[in-house]
């Protein structure tokens, strides 16, 4: 089965969140996250970034992630 988790505010929180998550399912979870990544006052404002969060993965992992599914599409 799959799970998602919907998050928005600190990325970092969020990460965290869905780290918890998929050890409980021991299994991967979808993360779809809103909001910046960066400076809460200066950063981009982003919508539905969307990331799956393996259980053992490190917070800075995701949070890569998450920064490279923000990056513009060429």
């Amino acid at each position: 089965m799959s799970h998602s988790l919907d998050l928005s505010g600190d990325p970092r929180a969020a990460a965290e969140q869905a780290l918890h998550l998929a050890a409980d399912v021991s299994g991967p979870v979808q993360l779809s996250f809103t909001g910046t990544l960066d400076d809460v006052f200066d950063g981009d404002h982003h919508q539905g970034l969307t990331v799956t969060v393996n259980q053992g993965t490190s917070v800075d992992t995701v949070m890569a992630d998450l920064r490279e599914a923000a990056r513009p599409q060429r």
